[in-house]
């Protein structure tokens, strides 16, 4: 029976017992199958094609990469049941591919694709000789040699300093299925005395000693990896510090999304739900709220409770604002989008415009406007919207005809600005949860599709 004879024929029918993350996975490795694209799952796929806990390591030709596998990938949206709402591009590439539970809840599948093995900026093995020596496993996926396995496993740990029950369970396994390239592998990464430390210790299945020499391993492994491959290493590290460069001159892979709207529509219910449903789309998660102040702010009873600043001192509070939000940005948000992560606003200037009342702001609105022209700006405005009524009803902080007047405000800045997106939380919860998160995961699917296509 192969793996895709195990699993339902369309995503959108799979009983909620069987995962859809493990379904969406064989429906990928069957179309590489198909196409001709070889691949090989480097590690941690004992549970497959059952469950899938993690993302995907996966080595494919370096050909292959971005072109061809984003063709594959965007041809078959369709076939798979899901879209692409991550690509961020390294030296690997992490791939989100997102597919619909039945509950309208997304489903995400991270891929790691490599062109080669390598850790710490060291070459360990090079993407053909891994696909050369690859052997189907039993379940109908490709798998490294188990020597080769057994270095990149060991290799890993090594370098992360940790090697758990699981991991020396792993690594026995494989030994046994191949002693003597094992074995033979374990001298182009280490020392003689080193090398027949950890044969033993996988032959007897005891690796107390290991364990207790990982700190002097791992200085030997980076030391003598430098050694043997000087050009190798730094053109790779030149190469990493070359593309952040690029990614914090212009990313292309991270989100930032701000949240705007009265008191009391349910920002923070909704950024709460929605945060969790997209994180896995996502390297990294980070949340703030409005520009911090000067001055610690004291408690007060309702957000106009306070007499409004001086002329002076709103001018001050407006020069404070102009360096929040260019300066500051480039420190609090610009390095997340950097990074493939998403930096999500509660709240923004758009709100002191529409409320200045609320900041105790009296100066000119045109210096707002002013700010706002030199300010970076979000790539997603979400103007949460409900009639004055609904949102009374659910909290009182300021008065009916204040809370009409806000409504109508917020209503009218989502229409003037670009990328903004108005969305109603009068209906139910869930609904309005649906709706940003699909705003979100639709931004991110439409830029991929994009920048694929350029390519």
């Amino acid at each position: 029976m192969t793996l895709m004879e195990t699993l339902p024929p369309m995503l959108e029918e799979t009983s909620p017992s069987v995962d859809l993350k493990a379904a969406l996975l064989a429906r990928v490795l069957e179309l590489f199958d198909r196409d001709g694209l070889p691949y090989c799952i480097l590690h941690g796929y004992d549970n497959y094609p059952d469950r899938v806990d993690s993302d995907v390591d996966l080595l494919v030709p370096s050909e292959a990469v971005p072109r061809r596998l984003g063709e594959l990938l965007r041809n078959a949206e369709r076939q798979l049941g899901a879209r692409i709402v991550q690509w961020f591009a390294d030296r690997a590439q992490f791939i989100v591919l997102c597919a619909t539970g039945d509950d309208g809840v997304p489903v995400m599948l991270q891929l790691h694709v490599s062109c080669d093995y390598e850790v710490s900026d060291r070459l360990i093995y090079s993407g053909n000789d891994v696909l050369r020596t690859r052997r189907r496993h039993e379940r109908d996926f490709w798998v490294p040699a188990a020597n080769v396995e057994f270095v990149c496993v060991l290799i890993n740990r090594i370098v992360k300093g940790k090697l758990e029950s699981h991991h020396t369970e792993q690594l026995s396994k494989l030994w046994m299925q191949n002693r003597e390239q094992c074995a033979h592998e374990m001298f182009r990464f280490f020392n003689a005395g080193a090398a027949r430390m950890i044969a033993d210790a996988a032959e007897a299945n005891d690796w107390g000693m290991v364990q207790d020499r990982m700190r002097e391993l791992r200085k030997e492994f980076l030391r003598l990896s430098v050694m043997r491959q000087p050009t190798s290493y730094a053109t790779r590290v030149l190469g990493s510090q070359g593309r952040r460069v690029v990614r914090w001159l212009k990313p292309q892979s991270g989100l930032h999304v701000v949240f705007l709207g009265p008191d009391g529509v349910g920002k923070s219910t909704t950024i709460e739900a929605v945060r969790e449903r997209v994180a896995d789309a996502f390297l990294c998660v980070k949340y703030q709220t409005f520009a911090s102040s000067i001055l610690p702010n004291k408690p007060k009873a309702s957000p106009h409770a306070l007499p409004p600043r001086s002329k002076f001192a709103s001018f001050l509070k407006a020069g404070w604002w102009e360096l929040c939000y260019t300066l500051g940005y480039l420190k609090s948000v610009h390095p997340t989008r950097c990074r493939g992560g998403l930096a999500i606003n509660h709240r923004y200037l758009i709100d002191a415009i529409v409320d200045p009342k609320r900041y105790r702001y009296s100066g000119p609105q045109e210096l707002l406007w002013a700010i706002w022209a030199t300010a970076f700006k979000p790539d997603l405005l979400i103007f949460l919207d409900a009639p004055a009524d609904v949102i009374q009803a659910r909290k009182q902080e300021t008065t009916p005809e204040e809370t009409a007047r806000q409504v109508e405000a917020y209503r009218a800045m989502a229409g003037r600005l670009p990328n903004a997106k108005l969305v109603d939380t009068s209906v139910n919860r869930e609904e309005t949860v649906q709706r940003v998160t699909e705003i979100i995961l639709g931004t991110m699917a439409n830029r991929i599709a994009r920048r694929l296509k350029s390519r």
